[in-house]
Parts: C-alpha cells; sequence; structure tokens
C-alpha cells in the first residue's frame, strides 16, 4: 500500500524503557474523497538482557596495616 502524507505525521505514544513495554504509532490517512481511516500500530519492545559479570573477581581477605596509602575509589 502507497501512502501519500501532506503535513500529517504519526503521532505516538511511548511507554517503553529498556525493561520493555510499548509503542502505539496513531496512523490516520483520508483520501481525495474525504473518506478518513484509523489505524493504531502497536510495536512491543522486549526487556535488555540482565546485565552479569563474566569473570567476577575473587574474594579476598586483609589487613589494616597492609591497607595504608591506598587510596579509596
Amino acid at each position: 500500500m502507497l501512502v501519500w502524507c501532506q503535513n500529517s505525521i504519526p503521532t505516538q505514544v511511548n511507554n517503553a524503557t529498556v525493561c520493555g513495554g510499548t509503542i502505539t504509532v496513531n496512523w490516520q490517512y483520508t483520501d481525495f474523497c474525504m473518506r478518513t481511516i484509523n489505524h493504531s500500530q502497536v510495536v512491543t519492545v522486549a526487556p535488555a538482557v540482565a546485565s552479569s559479570f563474566v569473570n567476577p573477581p575473587q574474594n579476598i581477605t586483609t589487613n589494616c596495616e597492609d591497607l595504608r596509602g591506598i587510596e579509596p575509589y
């Protein structure tokens, strides 16, 4: 289907975040005989993949004397 647009763009309702959600795009078209049709397009956004460590650091044990002179992050 070919749609000709003149000074008209679809409206958009964005309810999506990185956690997923939907985006609704509302289309309206009026032909040369002034007949109007409406269509809502719903785009479902999948949640982003959860983050994880690939190689997590090992636990360490130390005493206060070993940490002298080390600046905290």
